[in-house]
């Protein structure tokens, strides 16, 4: 009892060393450039025999896919980058570049659309659901393309580079590793 009394005070000296070691690589970060807002993209799977009443519906079809909101299958730090382009038919495209080839998000995406095909994926911005598609087949070059509702042209490049500022920034930490 003696000797864990003598200890206590230098573990608790250790954790406040590491704590304090942990908040200044956060504060790495660099600041958005001007006219840049961060954004968050996430993307959920689909919930079978979920409640779709209990699903925020997006916003011009109010489809609503039912999704766990706590395990996003794609988030921030599995995004290497997005574009965007306008096709004919369809609009406005978000095509997103995931990190990580053999043992990354690539991979990962690739065995998750291979064993759940038909179901549908929900991207989120800054937790709002902004565009739903159908995995139709799987997806094992990394490049995941969505077609975000509600958005106009300006919106959907801001959105872009927010997604592009926070991805980035993400990939950067983890380079430095």
């Amino acid at each position: 009892m003696k000797m864990l009394s003598r200890l206590l005070p230098l573990l608790c000296a250790a954790l406040m060393l590491f704590a304090a070691g942990c908040s200044t690589s956060s504060s790495s970060v660099a600041p958005p450039p001007d006219g840049v807002n961060p954004v968050v993209a996430r993307f959920f799977l689909e919930v079978r025999n979920g409640d779709p009443d209990g699903a925020v519906p997006l916003p011009v079809s109010g489809i609503r896919v039912p999704i766990d909101p706590t395990s996003p299958v794609l988030s921030e730090g599995d995004i290497a980058g997005v574009r965007v382009a306008r096709t004919e038919h369809e609009g406005l495209q978000m095509i997103f570049q995931l990190a990580g080839g053999r043992l990354g998000a690539i991979n990962a995406f690739a065995q998750l659309t291979t064993t759940h095909q038909g179901y549908r994926l929900v991207m989120s911005l800054n937790g709002v659901p902004v565009a739903t598609t159908t995995i139709k087949s799987s997806i094992s070059n990394g490049v995941l393309v969505v077609y975000p509702e509600g958005m106009d042209e300006k919106q959907v490049l801001a959105a872009a580079n927010g997604i592009n500022y926070v991805s980035g920034e993400i990939q950067r930490q983890l380079a430095s590793r």
